[in-house]
């Protein structure tokens, strides 16, 4: 991995550690942290797409963040299907979820 590919990570994992407070969550997202964590779960490394996938999980516990993410496309559309089963929260909770949308 070069080193743009590791500054990619180790943003994601800094933006999961800083999400633990409602403060940094909205920071993060008034910043525009939740678009360029969703194209990274989507399309990074496996590393960097289970990082993004925490990190946008916890934003997702905020209302605001929520909206976000809605807004950038990282919720599934009400009643798609996944494997059987309705999408779950935020569309990219974990990184298996977030490997399946690539």
């Amino acid at each position: 991995m070069r080193w743009h590919g590791l500054q990619k990570l180790w943003a994601a994992i800094a933006l999961w550690n800083l999400a633990d407070n409602d403060d940094t969550k909205v920071a993060i997202t008034e910043a525009g942290g939740i678009a360029p964590l969703i194209a990274l779960a989507r399309g990074g490394t496996d590393g960097q797409k289970g990082s993004a996938a925490g990190a946008l999980r916890r934003l997702a516990s905020n209302d605001d963040s929520q909206v976000a993410i809605a807004e950038a496309g990282g919720i599934a559309p009400p009643g798609a299907q996944r494997h059987g089963r309705a999408a779950e929260g935020a569309g990219l909770g974990g990184a298996e979820e977030a490997r399946s949308q690539c």
